[in-house]
């Protein structure tokens, strides 16, 4: 993302403004257990075709299947002994971190300052 942030401002006199989903990181958080997480590793658990692998709308829709299936996988292991601190932000289905702040713990979104949204602990 930095090198897409610096050229477009670069190139084009513009600022990226673009959201975007790190599904790496989503990927880290459900399955830590493994050495690699690469796209065709993660199509390859959820039996995504990989045909037209490294072609920018192939990878395109295969990232945004796994990322649909990671986040359904880690909404559903949130509350189980594997991953007691994972949550997915409602607002904008990235997941939450736990944060302490002023007034204690609190669920906050990873993607803040885009998505501000927080939720109590309980």
């Amino acid at each position: 993302m930095k090198f897409l942030y610096r050229d477009c401002e670069k190139y084009f006199n513009r600022t990226l403004t673009n959201d975007y989903v790190d599904t790496l990181m989503l990927a880290k958080m459900a399955f830590p257990e493994w050495k690699h997480r690469r796209l065709g590793d993660l199509a390859e658990h959820y039996c995504i075709p990989t045909e037209g692998a490294h072609r920018a709308l192939s990878d395109c829709r295969m990232n945004q299947q796994v990322f649909e299936l990671l986040a359904k996988e880690l909404q559903r292991n949130g509350t189980s002994e594997r991953k007691p601190d994972v949550k997915i932000c409602s607002a904008c289905g990235l997941p939450m971190k736990k944060r302490t702040g002023r007034y204690g713990e609190f669920w906050g979104c990873t993607g803040y300052p885009a998505c501000r949204h927080t939720e109590n602990v309980f």
